[in-house]
């Protein structure tokens, strides 16, 4: 399934970046996902990380951590490869 994400005119001060990469895991694990579709709830069921309770999807925080640095680690690979196409904000969520 291909996914086609949005450009975003606005960018978000460093600060904050950083503030929500460090409260997404607790965030995620307390509050969770809403989710209503009962497909997706169900091909979600039995998967490591995650539990189901209700229309809500909480995460392992140990997960959401694991997949914020695999995709700064990506992101770092591609600001490294043309510097020019990132700001500041972008920066500073790869951790350059």
């Amino acid at each position: 399934m291909n996914y086609c994400y949005p450009k975003y005119t606005r960018t978000l001060p460093e600060g904050l970046i950083k503030e929500c990469i460090s409260l997404a895991p607790r965030l995620l694990s307390e509050a969770g996902l809403k989710a209503e579709n009962q497909r997706f709830l169900s091909k979600l069921s039995g998967k490591s990380g995650l539990k189901i309770n209700g229309s809500r999807v909480h995460f392992d925080p140990a997960l959401v951590e694991a997949n914020i640095a695999e995709y700064a680690e990506k992101k770092r690979g591609e600001l490294l490869a043309e510097p020019t196409t990132y700001n500041k904000a972008q920066k500073a969520l790869c951790g350059t």
